[in-house]
């Protein structure tokens, strides 16, 4: 079994554990009683929630040999891995190396920020060429002749 399924099951008996405790909780609440848990046996008895005990001390067992047979990571799988997350390290470098090459322009402040930097400048000339129109149309253009 691979490691998704190896953690979908454990995930699965915990979920159903965790309901039967809370089936078992709620039954202690509703009954109080002597309960206890007994740490030599890792079990749950209660006298008045006697069947609530019993599903849960099965659900307890179920997770538990699912947690004893999941696989352990091992020494060659721990080197598997730092080697694949050097190769990976090794590869990213090389990969943004290149993008550099791609995207690096002649005569532009950033090879990413080119095109945005180049279209503010034409703006801003725009602007200005408005604005001064708009000056002289003001002060010399609807000037009166007197007279």
């Amino acid at each position: 079994m691979d490691q998704v399924g190896q953690v979908a099951k454990i995930y699965t008996n915990f979920d159903e554990y965790y309901k039967a405790y809370t089936q078992f909780e709620t039954c202690i609440e509703k009954n109080p009683g002597d309960f206890s848990y007994n740490t030599a046996r890792e079990e749950y008895t209660s006298t008045n929630c006697n069947t609530e005990a019993t599903v849960l001390n099965g659900k307890y067992d179920k997770f538990k040999k699912t947690l004893e047979a999941t696989k352990k990571p091992t020494l060659n799988t721990l080197t598997d891995v730092q080697s694949k997350h050097k190769e990976v390290e090794r590869l990213r470098s090389s990969l943004d190396l290149q993008l550099s090459d791609i995207y690096q322009r002649q005569g532009q402040i950033s090879g990413f920020n080119g095109p945005d930097v180049d279209a503010t400048v034409v703006a801003s000339v725009l602007w200005t060429i408005l604005a001064g129109g708009l000056v002289y149309y003001i002060f010399v253009g609807r000037s009166v002749p007197s007279g």
